[in-house]
């Protein structure tokens, strides 16, 4: 890694309670980035109890470290990074991920040809290969209500033009509907200049759709490089939680992050319009689980599916009536 003033690219990566893949994902960067362009690693962690710390500091004397005493959360974490950083282009990196064939030179490349372009980000694939959700569109609130509506009935993303299912990943774009994840993020540092670093609001998702909105509005295009490929393994830093806390604590931070976006985009009415609509459909949903639930009680193969349902539903019940901005991982 280069120790001039200025590098190409700073790559942050926040690390809780990753180790071995943190491990994995420095390994990933230096043999892909080595002699291709000057960049810098700068690793936030957020107060993990695991070996993070000590094995970064051990076998990665060059990467800079930052260690939090609690968790604050993803953005509030990688702008604790991005204020130190030295990057022309600076890519936010999940700890679960591993870096192909020249991902981070490709997107770098992409984004000193092409001057329009202010975020760029990769094809995501999974451990085995296969092809991730990694873009996204931006709904406004009524057209939001009716996505959810017919996920929730469907249980499928029906209205998402940028799903695997309704979109071909294998070419690469440019447009100012598009936002592209957090888990492998390249922003250009005048556009950082511009906008600002991540709205620390958004504890843990939504963040990325907020900034590159907030790119879009500034004027930046958004693109997507399908020749850059990241393999991102999905979410192990909430390995500490049972599968189904987990999941309930995730639709419950996507629910209250949401909320909150639509009241920072389209105002207090639209917020307050989306979050009776959620009331309604919760309290529906809640209402469902427990008739549910009291046909089903006898049933021993379904009795604990159920139970999760209700649980689940209980906590979306619970941030539709009282919510803070953020909700802790």
């Amino acid at each position: 890694m280069e120790t001039t003033s200025t590098v190409d690219v700073s790559i942050v990566i926040i690390s809780y309670n990753t180790a071995d893949l943190l491990r994995d994902c420095i390994d990933s960067i230096n043999a892909q980035c080595a002699d291709r362009l000057s960049y810098e690693i700068i690793v936030v962690d957020n107060a993990s109890l695991d070996n993070s710390c000590s094995m970064v500091e051990q076998a990665y004397p060059d990467v800079k470290l930052i260690k939090n005493s609690d968790n604050r959360g993803f953005a509030a974490a990688n702008n604790q990074a991005m204020e130190i950083s030295r990057g022309n282009c600076i890519l936010l990196l999940n700890s679960d991920t591993i870096v192909q064939d020249r991902a981070v030179e490709i997107l770098y490349n992409y984004m000193q040809t092409h001057s329009d372009v202010g975020i760029s980000g990769p094809m995501l694939i999974d451990g085995n290969g296969l092809l991730l959700r990694s873009i996204g569109t931006y709904r406004p609130p009524w057209l939001t209500m009716l996505h959810t509506v017919t996920t929730f009935l469907t249980k499928k993303w029906q209205l998402d033009k940028y799903s695997p299912e309704n979109f071909d990943y294998n070419q690469t774009f440019e447009a100012r509907d598009v936002w592209v994840t957090g888990a492998c993020l390249m922003i250009k540092r005048q556009v950082c200049t511009q906008i600002g670093f991540l709205d620390e609001h958004f504890f843990f998702l939504g963040e990325d759709c907020d900034w590159c909105y907030r790119a879009v509005k500034s004027g930046w295009q958004v693109a997507y490089v399908h020749a850059a490929v990241v393999t991102h393994l999905i979410s192990s830093s909430g390995k500490n939680f049972s599968s189904t806390e987990k999941e309930i604590r995730l639709k419950a931070n996507c629910q209250v992050q949401q909320m909150y976006y639509i009241k920072k985009h389209y105002g207090f009415a639209a917020h307050a319009t989306y979050r009776l609509f959620l009331f309604v459909l919760c309290l529906s949903n809640l209402c469902y689980r427990i008739c549910t639930l009291c046909v089903l009680m006898f049933d021993v193969k379904r009795k604990s599916q159920m139970i999760f349902k209700l649980k689940l539903a209980c906590r979306l019940f619970t941030t539709t009536i009282w919510s803070s901005k953020r909700l802790t991982w």
